[in-house]
């Protein structure tokens, strides 16, 4: 038998060892760090805009980049979030996500395509400019690599042009709102949205697939029509029948054809190769409004954030729902949370809500999803300053929101910890989920 003392000192020992390993096992939820934009010289372009984190960022190596709508780009320390530069690159507002290629910098902001040099001053220095009509809300600065081109999305055109700013060609497509082209796998992904507003024949709404040389595009392929969808976002996979194709994600949130407001999204899955290229393999409407999809690689998955607090597993193949989830304690189950992408590091899922309805002070969330089984394996501590505005990107395991009112972006740690084992992620330079122009932007 145990005499008292040595049970004491086991019992203790248990303690300890117990208190050490429910901390190990508790991740922190709060963030790492905090970098709010510096609005005190930001125009006027909106009350609750000024300093609006923009929806992209990149990671290259320990830096953060990222953009805002006060019209700067700021380089941070990932580990830390202290600034390491700042770029004033446009009175009106830096959109797209900043671009590495060949170790520079690139930014397309306004109307203007930027090479961002870092000096004693860090300076932008312009090396094109979208002649008027120019552009509306460029989302994404898309690169191939294979060409070497840049492609810049503007109102009525797509810009072709090469690292020292000289326009090769254009495109005559419109890209109305969140219209985006896609470089993926040498090619040139263009969605021509023909918003009702310009007077353009919405029969012209359509898909288009180019082989862009510095010497023009070559079409490859269109699409049937598609009046009913305004605008997209455009991804690409392989189904769960080895099929190739691009996906449309719309938004759908304005007005149908007749000008009456809906409340829904649709997905739509094109053949990209064979026979069959260029045709709607499938196509859903959901009773959601969404704005993007990110492919499960191999699972045949569709991973889909919906603006009702919800989150969809769709069949890749068919459309077809395979599950659905609802996000929980004080998500908004309104029109508005969340409506980020869902971005994939291996079984696991991260997405931040966007409920900026009630104002910056409205409670928002990171959450880590179990892919396999919907399961909350995360989630952070209430982040204030509005709903999560841009894409979380990930690397060594941090991964970082900005909000889209006062435009502050949060890092959190999710590297450490149980219950999911992550020390890294599956694409250390960017999320390698966000739609397909940003698969390009770590020059890979």
């Amino acid at each position: 038998m145990l005499s008292p003392n040595v049970c004491r000192i086991l019992g203790l020992a248990l303690l300890v060892g117990s208190a050490e390993l429910s901390e190990a096992q508790a991740p922190n939820t709060s963030p790492l760090w905090s970098f709010s934009a510096d609005d005190d010289d930001t125009p006027a372009y909106g009350q609750n805009n000024n300093g609006k984190a923009a929806q992209f960022g990149m990671i290259s190596g320990s830096q953060l980049y990222v953009s805002s709508y006060n019209g700067h780009v700021y380089q941070l320390d990932l580990a830390s979030g202290a600034l390491q530069a700042d770029w004033p690159v446009s009175d009106y507002r830096a959109y797209s996500a900043p671009l590495m290629v060949d170790g520079k910098l690139y930014v397309f902001a306004d109307r203007g395509f930027y090479r961002l040099e870092k000096a004693q001053t860090p300076r932008a220095v312009k090396l094109f400019e979208v002649p008027a009509p120019g552009t509306d809300r460029p989302e994404a600065l898309a690169y191939d690599p294979a060409s070497g081109l840049f492609f810049l999305s503007a109102s009525e055109r797509v810009h072709a042009v090469d690292a020292n700013g000289k326009e090769k060609w254009r495109l005559p497509h419109f890209n109305y709102g969140w219209g985006q082209a896609m470089a993926a796998g040498g090619h040139l992904y263009v969605f021509d949205t023909r918003y009702p507003a310009s007077g353009y024949d919405l029969n012209q709404r359509k898909l288009y697939k180019y082989l862009p040389t510095p010497e023009g595009a070559h079409k490859i392929w269109e699409s049937a029509p598609m009046p009913e969808v305004p605008f997209a976002y455009l991804s690409k996979g392989v189904d769960g029948d080895g099929d190739e194709l691009i996906f449309l994600a719309a938004w759908q949130g304005e007005a149908d054809l007749q000008g009456n407001p809906v409340n829904h999204g649709s997905l739509s899955a094109i053949y990209d190769q064979g026979p069959h290229a260029g045709q709607t393999k499938w196509s859903v409407k959901l009773p959601h409004t969404i704005k993007h999809a990110s492919l499960w690689e191999g699972k045949d998955t569709l991973i889909v954030p919906a603006m009702n607090g919800k989150v969809r597993w769709l069949q890749a193949s068919t459309g077809k729902l395979i599950r659905e989830v609802t996000l929980t304690g004080g998500v908004s189950q309104g029109e508005k949370s969340p409506w980020q992408q869902v971005v994939l590091s291996g079984d696991y899922g991260i997405v931040m809500t966007h409920d900026g309805g009630a104002g910056p002070d409205t409670p928002n969330y990171l959450f880590v999803l179990d892919l396999r089984d919907g399961r909350e394996l995360w989630k952070s501590a209430p982040i204030r300053g509005g709903g999560g505005c841009m894409i979380p990107v990930l690397s060594g395991g941090i991964a970082v929101v900005g909000t889209y009112w006062q435009g502050t972006w949060h890092a959190f740690r999710l590297g450490e910890g149980k219950p999911f084992p992550f020390s890294g992620f599956a694409n250390e330079a960017s999320t390698g989920n966000a739609p397909g122009a940003l698969t390009q932007l770590a020059g890979k």
